[in-house]
């Protein structure tokens, strides 16, 4: 059985990629967990927003689900479906909770930051629209395929332009056409593979990527960097294991999924602030108990606590986990939801 989950770089080249270019090999035993050996964190997020991209199809929509309790089979409390000829790419929100999706426009591949009021359904109107480019436009964001909010009103967008792999930064409460505040792009940044981005509250900027060589990274840029600038740590993560999905918690803390290459087995693991080179994480959640197999689309709340979305070991199923931030070791985790109507989910999630 081959399940995988999906992202759009730019319509351009809808390249339809798994996360992280895994798939499972459908022969691991069902990892059952009977109940939470961990809890949450109180105060934190109540709801938690994901994509769903439909193979080879040019619908998609934004799930809701809320996060009150753990669900053997959630379904989503609204679904936000995009204008017509508008393609859903990933999602961020802000502090008071608007949903911000990064789309494009299936026709001509513009890119485009829908932003929806908190406790939008349906067809809902955008109160506002952050204008981008063309996929050969080098002066602005194209189809954006990983977004990020920090406290400071940043808005980072990983996205595919006329420079090649780039990182646009604009005003979060932008309306039309942004002002760009900064560019990351070219040879010195070290972008190839990039995957997901998290904007911390001084606006350093980590990314997870690869090399050419297949040795997994997590890169981290300095706060206002821009053009063809180096990054100022370099996290390996080698070339068994490669990160997917990426957040950055109040303390500078860098949380990611390491998904082991060729075998069915994922760890979500916390390294500490400033780490660089073949750093050693300072918390891994990994084993059966954890129920982390194929994962990605990381994202920490206000309060510390850390989501996943997750391929379950049967590879029959999406779902989310979640975990309070320093967890480690092979443990339950505090919130688990298998989301039976999320089919053919990208890697991106939010949550508020």
């Amino acid at each position: 059985m081959r399940l995988r989950m999906n992202r759009h770089k730019a319509a351009a080249a809808s390249a339809v990629l798994m996360l992280g270019g895994l798939i499972g090999c459908g022969t691991s035993a069902v990892t059952l967990i009977t109940a939470p050996t961990t809890s949450l964190t109180p105060g934190g997020a109540t709801v938690l927003y994901a994509l769903q991209q439909p193979q080879n199809s040019t619908t998609s929509s934004l799930l809701v689900y809320s996060l009150s309790a753990s669900s053997s089979n959630a379904s989503p409390i609204a679904t936000i479906t995009p204008p017509n000829g508008v393609y859903f790419n990933c999602v961020a929100t802000d502090s008071v909770g608007n949903i911000y999706v990064g789309s494009y426009v299936i026709a001509t591949g513009q890119g485009e930051v829908l932003v929806y009021a908190a406790g939008s359904n349906g067809a809902a109107v955008p109160t506002r629209t952050i204008y981008g480019g063309l996929s050969n436009d080098t002066t602005t964001f194209s189809a954006p395929y990983s977004m990020s909010i920090n406290s400071a009103g940043q808005l980072a967008i990983l996205t595919y332009n006329g420079n090649g792999n780039a990182i646009v930064t604009v005003p979060a409460s932008s309306n039309g056409t942004p002002v760009v505040s900064a560019q990351l792009y070219g040879a010195s940044t070290q972008l190839y593979s990039p995957t997901s981005l998290a904007i911390d509250s001084t606006g350093k900027i980590t990314e997870t990527d690869g090399t050419s060589a297949g040795v997994g990274t997590v890169m981290t840029f300095a706060a206002g960097a821009t053009g063809n600038t180096a990054p100022i740590s370099i996290i390996t993560t080698g070339t068994s294991f490669f990160p997917y999905g990426v957040s950055v918690d109040g303390s500078g803390n860098i949380y990611t999924v390491l998904d082991s290459v060729g075998s069915a087995s994922g760890s979500l693991v916390e390294y500490a602030a400033g780490s660089n080179g073949a750093a050693s994480p300072t918390a891994t959640i990994a084993g059966g108990a954890t129920g982390v197999y194929y994962g990605g689309g990381v994202r920490n709340d206000s309060v510390g606590n850390v989501y996943l979305i997750n391929l379950n070991s049967a590879e029959t199923a999406f779902g989310f986990l979640g975990f309070k931030g320093g967890t480690t070791g092979n443990v339950g985790p505090g919130l688990s939801i298998t989301a039976g109507t999320l089919t053919s989910p990208s890697g991106e999630i939010a949550v508020h």
